[in-house]
């Protein structure tokens, strides 16, 4: 299996170099060419984009974060007066009526972040309809270990459920949302929902809501590249590692259950979307491999990468960055993937 994803990863590689470094997301710099890559990837053809497109759509899209409102903050989602156990609501005040909902998960390489941080990518969702739940969760290994991030954000769902009628959650529209280390656990929690021996290991109970599709920026798909950090040099990954240590990533039964191409039959991340970078040399390459991993198995899911316009794009660009043109029409495109799977 895993010699079928390098060579899948390295054709994935080869047609990037064939590309002049466009990902196979990315657009052909000749807008008279036809682009199909994104178009069978399951977005609408108006996403292939010329580099001039890219800007004429951002300038069409709104988006004024600095004059929105419709935020309530620290809210606790545990009583037990952690900080880290609050959460922040977008779009829950102006509108009333029960509306699509997407639980945003920050990233910080599980050592860090807050919900904070995401407060530009969660405010173009609200604008747009969505009420948004961001909450914070432990950081590793300060606050506990993984399966003690696990049970906060199943703990965040199950909230959600409770509020529902409180707060407008439409419990038949839910989704899921992530970026970076936030994005590997959606992921696993996305795994965890669909294996009742993963619900035991890790305790948890799932609510009784499904989650309509799970989208993610610029996603951690693995765990080995931080663990083989421990030995390594001084790359992010190596950072991470010694920071978390070897104790928890030693730990082969925990890394195990929490490889997301084992013990989980990979439908479990059926209508996953995964947006990435070419200049992503923190997840880039994660999200080749398990991209492959999905298409090998038939899993629908959806793939795509943006290249830099007027900016620089690197790791969470759209998150970091929200302001971006290259990020409201990537933003942009994420919502329409969530329209497009509204129940």
């Amino acid at each position: 299996m895993k010699n079928k994803l390098f060579a899948a990863v390295l054709a994935a590689m080869l047609l990037l170099s064939a590309c002049n470094g466009k990902s196979p997301g990315s657009v052909p710099s000749d807008p008279s060419k036809e682009v199909t890559n994104q178009v069978a990837a399951g977005l609408p053809a108006e996403t292939g984009l010329s580099n001039r497109d890219i800007l004429a759509l951002a300038a069409e899209i709104e988006f004024a974060p600095e004059n929105y409102t419709d935020i309530l903050l620290n809210i606790p989602y545990m009583d037990d007066g952690e900080e880290y156990h609050l959460i922040d609501l977008y779009g829950t005040q102006s509108e009333t009526s029960a509306a699509p909902t997407v639980i945003e998960v920050h990233g910080g390489g599980f050592i860090g972040g807050t919900r904070g941080n995401n407060a530009d990518h969660s405010i173009f969702f609200a604008e747009r309809g969505y009420k948004v739940v961001v909450p914070d969760y432990g950081k590793v290994p300060g606050d506990g270990d993984f399966k003690d991030a696990i049970q906060e954000l199943f703990t965040v769902f199950h909230w959600v459920e409770e509020n529902s009628d409180t707060y407008g959650f439409d419990l038949n529209n839910v989704f899921l949302s992530g970026d970076s280390a936030g994005a590997y656990y959606a992921l696993l929690c996305c795994a965890i929902l669909y294996s009742p021996d993963l619900q035991a290991y890790f305790d948890v109970t799932p609510p009784d809501f499904q989650f309509n599709a799970c989208v993610t920026s610029c996603p951690r798909t693995e765990l080995s590249s931080i663990r083989d950090g421990l030995t390594s040099g001084n790359s992010v990954s190596s950072q991470i590692a010694k920071k978390i240590g070897g104790e928890l990533l030693m730990d082969d039964d925990l890394m195990d259950h929490m490889d997301l191409m084992r013990n989980v039959a990979p439908e479990a991340f059926t209508n996953l979307y995964m947006m990435t970078t070419p200049g992503d040399t923190d997840t880039g390459a994660s999200v080749l491999v398990f991209d492959a991993y999905l298409t090998e198995h038939g899993v629908e899911h959806t793939t795509i990468s943006y290249d830099g316009v007027e900016n620089k794009l690197g790791h969470t660009f759209n998150i970091s960055y929200a302001h971006y043109p290259e990020s409201k029409v990537a933003n942009q495109d994420m919502t329409d993937y969530l329209n497009a799977h509204l129940r």
